[in-house]
This record gives structure tokens, C-alpha cells and sequence, in this order.
């Protein structure tokens, strides 16, 4: 029989920021994910993120064509197109021309496993992701290495023990993510990424690289636990002992010192990196980060401050937990098919199928998955077929109820229903 449409969106407080590349590094995070309740907690009133703390958006700086288009094609150590940083004039985003570090069918790669300058037969591709991985970053450290000074980075901030990330796909794609340090510290907010498709680095993303000076002071003037005990002060709230959800650690953040990118009407173009000089920069601030848990907070926080290592500055402090929420417009007094009295809208779906998980009573899901009209409690079986919808950047959306003619319009630009 034709049941009532049942509608279903996604709401979200993440915040998403980074550069127009989007790297996939060692599989996809889920975050767990928590009704989002009108009614508040007291600790949300807590949270803090300093203005300078902002991450700049490359979005921006990548819509400001004047500054940072570059057309046409590079030689052996050229780019053909990048992206610069409007704060530190340094490329943000490098596609590089025929750059080959592994064997592969890139275009114009000739390497081979074994010794040698040419391809030739019998030498196939190897599929160990552990010996792909290890040659990758070699590879990388050396291209790097090679272009540090047009990329404006330093190689030795790089590589270090615990701060490379490597993904191997089934496809032989490679992605690498790098943290950077100094003096064996991490710089939070700064990293290069590296793409590696067919043997060939096909894109590297510098993100908020600042110069520290040589002299910058990486010996925290407080301990771990003022940092704690600033934010226990913070929120009125005592510190369950013990409890902390992450290591205490010294970090570098990196912080804008502004909040405008810089304006220039320079075109940059050609085949090698040039620098530009700009007014605007990044600077750096040693910090705790702590993970307090206090009395009194509920199971979705998670707490995460940043400190400054010297005054005890809050630079940030907020719940780690993303919150999502399942909900769609549904008539809760029918389950006969007949929909009486008027449809409800913002109603949580409850235990509906969210990719191999349900949905609670709550309606809440994980972040990525596809969801059916079918559930622990629900099961819809009709003359329309099948109905599945997956998660997209917009989230999932049924739409509203067109009626019982099975006739479900372009949601999502997907078409969906039977």
C-alpha cells in the first residue's frame, strides 16, 4: 500500500575549513555524532575560539584570481598551475608538470622498481602498500628537499617520527599528510599534503606556513596542570582527577595576524615559483593542550582547550563531539497509512538505517553512510520500491511529501523513490 512521505535532513555544527584540495588521510573519520537538542548545556556557554585563531580560508584566497592564477604549462621543475597564500605570498596549492617519484604510467614517468632510466617489460607494479608507503615518503622527502626554497618551507620542520600520515588506495593513489614541528614541537594549523596519482605527485598543499624565528622559546613558563586549572576556573566547574581524554602536550599554534588577506593586483605567471611580498603574515604562540573532563559535563562533551604556555591565555576551548541531527517532517499519530491530523516537521528519525548503523531514538547517525526508509522499528513496503538516499556535502534530504503517487523529485541532485 502507499504510505506518507517521510522527509529526512541533516543539520550541522561542523565547521569546515581548509584548501580547495581535499585529502583523505589514513581512511575516512567518522564522528560520532549526538541529537542536537534545543535546549543548551551549560558548558556551551564556555566555549571559546580566539579571533586570531581563525583558520584563514584558502577558499578566499583561491577566488582572488589576480594574485593567484598561473596558466600554461611547465618544464622538468615547473608548475603548470598554483594557488598562493594571500597572507605569507607562498604557494598554498602546486600542481606540478610530470613530476615522477615512483614507477608508474604518469605522464611522462619512465622510472622502474629496478635499476634503470626506461621502461621496460617485466617490471610490474608492487602492491605491498608498506613498501609503496615508505617509498613514497622517501620519494616526497627528496622532491621536497629539492623545492623547499620555491615552496617556502623548511624540510627539516618536516618528517619528523609520529607526524607523517600515509594512504595507500586499492588504485595505487598515494596521499601524504605532514605535520610540521619545530624543535620537535608540533606546529598546530601547518602542514604540506602530498597526492601521488600513477607515479606522478600531481598536487602539493602548503597550509599556513609562517616563519618562526630561530629564537622562538619552545619552554613553557606554566605546567599542564595550571593549563587545566585555567580552564576549571574558566567554566566554574572542579576537574575530575585523572579523568583528562588526551595526553597533556606542548604545541605551536599558528595564529593570523589579521583577519584580511592581502590585496594585490600582481599577476603571477610563469614557470617557477615567485614569491610575493606581503603585508599581512602568521605568528606563532606555544601553548598547552589539555583535555579536561569536569564534574557535571555530559557523555556528548569531549573538552579540548588550547592554553598559552607563558600567561595562561585561553586561545580555545570546545567540545570535540560534532553535533548532527536526523529529522524530517513525519505524521506521528498514523501507522496504518492513513495520515491523520497534520505532519509534524523537525520530528527526529528514529532508528532508521544510517549505512551499517542504526539511527537512535534520537535520530542520530554517523556522518557518512546512505540511508533507507527501513530500521529497527520501521519498514516501508510499497508499490514505490526501494528508496535509498547517501549522505552528500548538503547531507541527507528526502525533501517533503509530494503525495502518494511515488513520484519523489530531484533531492540532493539525486533522484530517489521507486
Amino acid at each position: 500500500q502507499d504510505l506518507p512521505r517521510i522527509s529526512l535532513s541533516v543539520r550541522t555544527k561542523m565547521q569546515l575549513s581548509g584548501i580547495a584540495l581535499l585529502l583523505l588521510i589514513g581512511g575516512c573519520n567518522t564522528a560520532t555524532a549526538f541529537i542536537e537538542t534545543n535546549s543548551t548545556s551549560e558548558f556551551d556557554s564556555f566555549e571559546y575560539v580566539d579571533p586570531e585563531l581563525k583558520q584563514v580560508s584558502d577558499w578566499d584566497i583561491t577566488e582572488r584570481p589576480s594574485i593567484n592564477s598561473i596558466s600554461g604549462e611547465g618544464g622538468d621543475k615547473g608548475a603548470s598551475i598554483y594557488y598562493v597564500d594571500g597572507r605569507s605570498g607562498r604557494p598554498t596549492v602546486v600542481h606540478p608538470y610530470e613530476e615522477s617519484i615512483l614507477p608508474g604510467n604518469g605522464l611522462g614517468n619512465r622510472l622502474l622498481w629496478t635499476v634503470g632510466t626506461s621502461h621496460d617489460e617485466g617490471h610490474g607494479p608492487i602492491t605491498d602498500h608498506r613498501i609503496l608507503s615508505e617509498a613514497a615518503v622517501d620519494g616526497c622527502k627528496q622532491w621536497i628537499t629539492d623545492h623547499q626554497d620555491g615552496l617556502g618551507v623548511n624540510v627539516e620542520e618536516l618528517f619528523a617520527p609520529g607526524m607523517v600520515r600515509t594512504s595507500t588506495h586499492a588504485d595505487g593513489d598515494i596521499q601524504l599528510s605532514l605535520k610540521r614541528t619545530f624543535q620537535g614541537i608540533e606546529v598546530v594549523g601547518s602542514r604540506v599534503a602530498v597526492t601521488i596519482v600513477a607515479g606522478n605527485i600531481v598536487t602539493v598543499a602548503v597550509e599556513q606556513w609562517g616563519d618562526i624565528a630561530m629564537d622562538f622559546d619552545v619552554t613553557p613558563n606554566i605546567t599542564a596542570e595550571d593549563a587545566l586549572n585555567v580552564l576549571s576556573t574558566h567554566t566554574g566547574h572542579a576537574l575530575m582527577a585523572g579523568e583528562e581524554t588526551c595526553d597533556s602536550e606542548v604545541q605551536i599554534l599558528t595564529l593570523a595576524n589579521d583577519d584580511t588577506p592581502m590585496e594585490s593586483s600582481t599577476s603571477l605567471r610563469g614557470t617557477n615559483f615567485e614569491p610575493l611580498e606581503v603585508i599581512h603574515g602568521y605568528k606563532h604562540k606555544l601553548t598547552w593542550r589539555v583535555c579536561p573532563k569536569f564534574d557535571g559535563q555530559g557523555d556528548a562533551q569531549s573538552f579540548e582547550g588550547y592554553v598559552d604556555a607563558r600567561n595562561k591565555k585561553i586561545f580555545e576551548f570546545k567540545n570535540t563531539i560534532d553535533l548532527f541531527e536526523a529529522e524530517g517532517g513525519v505524521f506521528p499519530l498514523s501507522n496504518d497509512g492513513k495520515a491523520g491530523g497534520v505532519e509534524q516537521a523537525e520530528w527526529p528519525m528514529s532508528y532508521l538505517w544510517v549505512g551499517s548503523a542504526d539511527a537512535d531514538v534520537g535520530g542520530n547517525f554517523d556522518v557518512t553512510g546512505t540511508a533507507s526508509l527501513r530500521g529497527k522499528h520501521v519498514n516501508l513496503v510499497d508499490r514505490c520500491g526501494d528508496a535509498s538516499l547517501s549522505s552528500s556535502a548538503d547531507g541527507i534530504n528526502w525533501g517533503t511529501s509530494g503525495g502518494t503517487d511515488c513520484a519523489i523529485g530531484r533531492v540532493n541532485g539525486q533522484q530517489v523513490g521507486g
